[in-house]
C-alpha cells in the first residue's frame, strides 16, 4: 500500500501538556488526511528518547515496519521520533537491509523524504543533526535540573512529592502539614516506640481509623485518588526520616534545615529524632526475635511432604499413649473441596499414618550412606590434585589463544582506521568498515570479558571440596548418636537441636510409596521404608558417591542373571519352519 502510514508520538512523562500523545496524534492524523495518506498503525509512549534502545513502542514500530513495509512514516518532530542518533541509525539500517524506502514526514517543518533517496542526502543530514541538537538540548536540560535540585537539597528543600502527613502547596513548592494524616502519623509512631505492637498491628489500628495513602498507579489514580494504607506502606512510612527533619535522596541524607542544619526548617517535624530511634530499635529488637511454637514439639515438622497431593505431613500425639504419628494435612481441599474426591475416590488422601519410630528407623539407614572410610576419601584428594593440574593447564592454554585473537583484532581495527583516515574508502566499502568495525568492537569485549573470567578463576575449591564431604560425612553422624542433644538442651523444646540438623542434612523428606528404578526395576536408591530422601548440599555429593558404589553392585548382579538366563535358555523350533533365503 503506497499511501500507508504509520504514526509515531512520545512524551518523556504524562504530564506534558502542550506536545501532549492526543496533541501530536490529532495534528499527524490532520497531516495524513491532507496528504490522502492512509494511517494503519499508530504508535505511542511516555519514554525519554535519549537513553537508547529504552523505547518498546519504538523497537516494536521497527518491527512492524519490517513486517508490513509500510511506506510512510508520520511525526510531530524530529525530537518526538528520537533524541538519540542510536535509536534513529537502526532505523535506517533496518530500511537498508530490507530494501525498503520509508518515506519520513516532519508535520511540523513539513518536510518529507525518502531514507534511501540518493538525493535527499541533504535531507537525511539535516535530520540526523536536527537529533544530535535534540540530544545536546535533553543533556543540557539534565544538567540543569540537576543543579537546581543539588541547590534546593542543599537550601534543605524536598525536591520531590511529600510523604503522607504532608501536603505540597501548590504554586509556592512549599511542604505543609496534613491535619488530616499527620495525628495518625504520629499516633503511629508513638504506638510502635512503646514496643508492644508489630507493624501488622499498627497498620490495621490506622486502616480502622481511616489512614489512607495516595494510589501509586497513575491509571488508578484516576478513579481512586485515594486508598487505605497497607501492611508494606505502614512499615516505610514508621522507618522514614522525614518525619523529623531528615530526608534521603540520591543515596544521602539531608538535613530540612539546610546543609550547615542552621537554616529555617523547609517543613515542619511531625515528631523529634528520640522517638524515631524508638522505634528503629523496636524494629530492630522485633527481627532478631524467634517465633515460638506452642503446643508439643514434633521431630520431623516442616520436613515431611506427601507423594500423593505434595502437603506437608503434621504430627500428631496418640490419645492413649506417648505415641508420636505424622499424617497427611489434606491441604488440596482448601482449593477444592473435590480434589482428593476425583483423584483417588475419597474423602481424604490416601497416604497413611507414619510413626514416629518408623521414620527414626528409615533416616538412620539414610545416614548411613552418608559415611565413607578414610581410604575412599584419600582415593578422592588424589583425584582432586590431578584435577587442579589439568585445569591449570587447560587455563593457560586457553588464555594465550585469547590473547593471540585480541591482538589480531586490534591489529585489523587499526588498518581499517588507516585506510579511512588516508581516504582510501568508498561510500561501499566505507559501511562495509562501518560493519566490521562493529563486529571487532563486539569480538574484542566478548574476549576481555573471557580473559576476565578464567583470571578470576579459583581452582583450588576442588580440594576444598573434598574437605567439606569429609566434614559432612561425620556431621551426619552427629545426628545419629545424639552427642549434641544429650549434651546440650534447646529452649525451643527437647527436639530442637535434632531438626536442626535434619533440616541441614535434607532438603525434605517424601513420604509414599517410591516409583521403580527405571534401570534396575528395584526402588530408587534413596528411599527406605516407602519414605524418600532428598539431601542439601554437600550431602547430595556424598549420597551420588554411594549412589555410584550401588549401580555397580547392581550392574553386576543383574547382568550376571540374564547371563545365567540367556544360558539356560533353549528356544524352541518354529512351528512353521521354511527353508533359509
Amino acid at each position: 500500500m503506497t499511501n500507508g502510514a504509520i504514526i509515531y508520538a512520545r512524551v518523556s512523562t504524562r504530564e506534558q501538556e502542550e506536545l501532549s500523545i492526543p496533541v501530536q496524534k490529532e495534528s499527524c492524523q490532520k497531516y495524513a488526511d491532507e496528504h490522502q495518506l492512509k494511517v494503519v498503525k499508530i504508535f505511542d509512549e511516555a519514554r525519554s528518547g535519549f537513553v537508547e534502545k529504552k523505547r518498546i513502542a519504538y523497537y516494536d514500530m521497527l518491527s512492524f515496519i519490517e513486517q508490513e513495509k509500510t511506506a510512510n512514516m508520520i511525526y510531530l518532530l524530529p525530537d518526538r521520533l528520537s533524541r538519540n542518533p542510536e535509536d534513529f541509525e537502526q532505523l535506517i539500517k533496518l530500511c537498508r537491509e530490507v530494501n525498503h524506502n520509508l518515506i519520513l514526514h516532519d508535520v511540523y517543518k513539513r518536510r518529507s523524504f525518502g531514507i534511501l533517496d540518493t538525493e535527499a542526502y541533504e535531507e537525511l543530514a539535516q535530520m540526523r543533526k536536527d537529533i544530535i541538537d535534540a540530544g545536546l538540548f535533553s543533556a543540557r536540560n539534565r544538567f540543569r535540573v540537576g543543579r537546581s535540585i543539588k541547590k534546593l537539597l542543599e537550601k534543605g528543600i524536598y525536591p520531590g512529592y511529600a510523604p503522607v502527613g504532608y501536603l505540597n502547596k501548590v504554586g509556592t513548592g512549599k511542604i505543609i502539614v496534613d491535619s488530616e494524616r499527620a495525628p495518625l502519623i504520629i499516633k503511629a509512631f508513638n504506638l510502635m516506640a512503646t514496643g508492644d505492637y508489630s507493624s501488622n498491628d499498627i497498620t490495621i489500628r490506622m486502616r480502622n481509623e481511616g489512614l489512607t495513602v495516595r494510589t501509586p498507579n497513575r491509571a488508578e489514580r484516576e478513579l481512586i485518588p485515594q486508598r487505605l494504607v497497607n501492611k508494606a506502606e505502614m512499615f516505610r512510612i514508621l522507618i522514614k526520616p522525614f518525619y523529623y527533619g531528615w530526608f534521603p535522596w540520591s543515596g544521602k541524607l539531608w538535613n530540612n534545615r539546610g546543609i550547615d542544619g542552621k537554616g529555617e526548617p523547609s517543613y515542619e517535624p511531625l515528631i523529634d529524632n528520640n522517638l524515631f530511634d524508638q522505634v528503629q530499635a523496636v524494629f530492630k529488637k522485633n527481627r532478631g526475635k524467634r517465633m515460638i511454637r506452642k503446643g508439643r514439639p514434633f521431630l520431623y515438622r516442616g520436613l515431611l511432604e506427601c507423594r500423593y497431593c505434595g502437603c506437608s505431613l503434621v504430627g500428631e500425639g496418640h490419645p492413649k499413649g506417648p505415641y508420636t504419628y505424622y499424617r497427611c494435612t489434606y491441604g488440596k481441599k482448601a482449593v477444592d473441596p473435590h480434589w482428593y474426591k476425583d483423584r483417588f475416590g475419597k474423602k481424604n488422601c490416601i497416604q497413611k499414618f507414619w510413626k514416629e519410630r518408623e521414620i527414626t528407623a528409615a533416616i538412620e539407614k539414610a545416614l548411613d550412606d552418608l559415611k565413607f572410610d578414610q581410604e575412599t576419601f584419600d582415593h578422592l584428594k588424589k583425584s582432586a590434585g590431578e584435577e587442579i593440574l589439568s585445569r591449570h593447564v587447560c587455563v593457560k592454554q586457553e588464555l594465550k589463544l585469547l590473547q593471540k585473537r585480541q591482538t589480531e583484532i586490534k591489529n585489523e581495527n587499526e588498518q581499517l582506521f588507516r585506510a579511512k583516515m588516508t581516504g582510501k574508502l568508498d561510500e561501499a566499502e566505507f559501511e562495509d568498515y562501518r560493519r566490521v568495525r562493529e563486529k571487532n568492537i563486539a569480538e574484542l569485549a566478548e574476549i576481555e570479558s573471557q580473559i576476565q573470567e578464567i583470571e578470576a578463576q579459583d581452582i583450588s575449591w576442588i580440594d576444598s571440596g573434598v574437605e567439606t564431604l569429609i566434614k559432612a560425612s561425620s556431621f551426619a553422624n552427629i545426628f545419629k548418636t545424639n552427642q549434641l542433644s544429650k549434651n546440650e538442651a534447646n529452649k525451643d523444646s527437647e527436639h530442637g537441636k535434632d531438626r536442626i540438623y535434619l533440616k541441614t542434612i535434607f532438603i525434605k523428606i517424601i513420604a509414599g510409596d517410591p516409583l521403580p528404578h527405571p534401570k534396575y526395576g528395584n526402588p530408587i536408591i534413596n528411599s527406605y521404608n516407602g519414605l524418600e530422601f532428598i539431601y542439601n548440599e554437600p550431602f547430595d555429593l556424598l549420597f551420588d558417591l554411594k549412589l555410584m558404589e550401588k549401580a555397580e553392585e547392581w550392574e553386576k548382579e543383574v547382568g550376571y542373571k540374564y547371563r545365567i538366563k540367556e544360558q539356560n535358555w533353549r528356544g524352541r523350533r518354529d512351528s512353521n519352519s521354511r527353508p533359509p533365503a
